[in-house]
């Protein structure tokens, strides 16, 4: 029996199993199977850039879209090799060098990057995706026209950042193509831990301000933020530890580098985040044995800076509690969210946005996304903090399809929607 000899049902069955990849190639074997392929090439929604065609069909579409993804597999190709070679230089200490390869590596997009990051109709092997679950309305409002300015996505809404004399005042980013994530996800096991971090011997009379305690709406907000991990990432162990007493020496303290005052008038304390190393031993000695080592994000009250080396920092968010590339635990400061956002619902969002995108950093591997509607678009003050949703963008939901951490994607969008309504931070 010969390809020919199938019923065309038969063949598309048998197609559907196969990546894009691999009928590039198979198209060429006879007319036959050339008719048949290029139906699996057929997208759930028009590509951008060939939305003047007409309805999206085969004979509109098809020699198109197989030349356009060609295209894009070349690039994907160039730009694996190019972000080998950022990391290297950074690797060697030549920032600008790899900023400028960043550029380079930018330069050679094309308007369907981000619709083939989308790949809603993309597939690893036997891999099922029944339903269409990116919406289609982010696709029109994203940006269609190859941009100017090669740093900015041909294809991602970008944030307009601030800009002072022509130069902007925060770093760029990029989006990482989402083929890239054809992976399983290492970690299985996360844990949001509270801790009330006290002075062993705060002295009787200081011009510092004590360390305040996590507050009961910020210990309600860790508990949304667990309800939202779980809604994420359901096939993954996700739970909130009881609060914790954590005793650290007064050397691990100082003044706020920014002079900011606590409600009595005296200067805000903060603390170091090396005063928190070995705080995850108390949970890692109640795992059953052979259980998977977790992923641990503590959550604290006082003021932050990052440890040693980034002492000369005035403040931060968040920030790892060991300098190397095997990080399984950081932390979180409610202490700007609580300054400086507005009670209620504000805050509980600031705060789940925040955990949210420390787990899916650090624990999930995303990295941060250009695409200003989403999660994972990174924020450097208070004010961009607010402007970030709590949806990943479609593409950052591929990324957790991929690794098989997701498997129903528009199930997993309902879920985490159900939660932010119920706790009206939609």
């Amino acid at each position: 029996m010969s390809l020919v000899d199938l019923s065309q049902d038969v063949l598309d069955h048998v197609l559907s199993a196969l990546p894009l990849q691999k009928l590039l190639a198979a198209r060429a074997t006879c007319r036959f199977l050339h008719a048949r392929v290029q139906r699996r090439f057929l997208p759930v929604t028009t590509p951008p850039d060939l939305a003047d065609l007409g309805e999206l069909s085969v004979e509109n579409h098809g020699p198109q879209l197989i030349r356009h993804f060609a295209e894009y597999l070349a690039w994907l190709r160039r730009w694996k090799r190019s972000e080998w070679a950022i990391r290297l230089l950074r690797v060697r200490g030549k920032e600008e060098e790899a900023r400028a390869k960043e550029q380079e590596q930018r330069a050679q997009q094309s308007v369907t990057d981000g619709f083939f990051s989308l790949a809603p109709w993309w597939r690893a092997f036997g891999e099922v995706v029944p339903t269409l679950w990116q919406p289609e309305a982010w696709l029109q409002n994203a940006n269609h026209a190859v941009a100017d300015d090669a740093s900015k996505s041909a294809f991602y809404q970008r944030r307009h950042r601030i800009i002072d004399d022509g130069d902007e005042l925060f770093r760029l980013f990029y989006s990482t193509p989402a083929e890239a994530y054809v992976q399983q996800a290492m970690t299985t096991h996360i844990v949001l831990a509270p801790l009330d971090v006290r002075m062993f011997n705060a002295p009787a009379k200081s011009t510092l301000a004590d360390l305040p305690t996590l507050s009961s709406a910020m210990q309600a907000g860790l508990t949304v933020a667990g309800q939202l991990l779980r809604a994420y990432l359901p096939t993954l162990r996700v739970h909130v530890e009881p609060m914790r007493t954590l005793e650290i020496d007064r050397s691990m303290t100082r003044g706020d580098r920014q002079d900011s005052r606590a409600s009595d008038g005296k200067k805000v304390r903060q603390i170091s985040s090396s005063c928190l190393h070995g705080a995850r031993d108390a949970i890692d000695a109640a795992l059953e044995e052979g259980e998977a080592e977790p992923f641990i994000n503590f959550v604290v009250a006082p003021h932050l800076y990052p440890g040693e080396r980034g002492a000369q920092f005035a403040w931060c968010y968040s920030t790892p509690l060991h300098e190397d590339f095997d990080i399984k635990a950081w932390v979180v400061s409610t202490h700007q969210i609580e300054a400086f956002v507005d009670p209620g619902p504000r805050q509980t969002r600031s705060l789940c946005n925040m955990l949210l995108y420390c787990v899916f950093m650090e624990a999930m591997d995303l990295e941060m996304c250009e695409s200003a509607p989403c999660l994972m678009n990174n924020c450097d003050s208070v004010e961009e903090s607010e402007q970030v949703p709590s949806m990943l963008c479609p593409t950052c939901f591929r990324k957790l399809h991929l690794m098989g951490v997701v498997q129903d994607v528009p199930g997993c969008h309902a879920r985490v929607q159900q939660v932010l309504q119920q706790h009206q931070l939609s």
